[in-house]
């Protein structure tokens, strides 16, 4: 479970970046002074609302993993103690 969790959190990293090369990109472009410039502005600030909300996204996921990981810890914790108190 937790290969899968760094492997997402890793591919997630490698888009994020990739999108704010694209958005600093897009911004570089977009100041030729154009009439058309405020367009992809709102643009950039709409991908990076939405980066934000998936950083976030995978952060609770992260964390419900985490915690779900945890009990699953836990739980087979006290079934090994029950097979010991059982067994002696």
């Amino acid at each position: 479970m937790r290969e899968r969790l760094l492997a997402a959190r890793t591919e997630f990293e490698h888009e994020t970046r990739d999108h704010r090369i694209e958005l600093a990109a897009s911004a570089g472009s977009s100041t030729g002074g154009s009439a058309s410039s405020p367009a992809p502005s709102r643009s950039s600030r709409a991908r990076e609302e939405t980066l934000g909300r998936l950083e976030a996204t995978l952060g609770g996921r992260e964390t419900a993993i985490v915690e779900a990981e945890r009990r699953v810890e836990t739980a087979a914790a006290e079934q090994r103690a029950r097979l010991e108190q059982i067994s002696a």
